[in-house]
């Protein structure tokens, strides 16, 4: 994967994850999810088994 992160503790996602500055970025469990807008990033929620954004099959 090309910019993923793992979630070590509560932000806020930064602005511009568009294009090229999208990222993946992972939530553990008992972790908040970040606020803020993805923009084409993704986010994988291992609190709720979920996913959000652009490589999400909805």
């Amino acid at each position: 994967m090309y910019h993923a992160y793992v979630v070590l503790k509560p932000f806020t996602l930064p602005a511009g994850l568009y294009g090229a500055h999208s990222a993946t970025f992972f939530v553990p469990k008992g972790l908040p999810r970040p606020k803020g807008t993805l923009g084409h990033s993704t986010l994988y929620d291992f609190n709720t088994l979920s996913c959000a954004g652009v490589a999400c099959w909805h």
